[in-house]
């Protein structure tokens, strides 16, 4: 099967990471090889208790924390 790479290092909410988790864990379960970078892992500890863990790769992006930026208007 193949191996995928979802990527976003955009936003400050967590709704990217809801989102692209669900994606993951469908891509794992039809066979593909995951991995999932994302600039904050912080937010996956809400997800996923600290003895569970996704059923994917996963990889600290480049981070810069004092400067997020939003896509969503006011």
């Amino acid at each position: 099967m193949a191996e995928v790479v979802l990527v976003w290092e955009m936003g400050a909410d967590m709704g990217h990471l809801t989102r692209l988790d669900a994606l993951a864990k469908r891509l794992v379960e039809r066979g593909h090889g995951v991995t999932c970078i994302f600039c904050d892992l912080t937010g996956l500890q809400w997800l996923y208790p600290p003895q569970q863990t996704p059923p994917y790769h996963l990889l600290q992006g480049p981070s810069w924390p004092n400067q997020y930026a939003k896509l969503s208007r006011p």
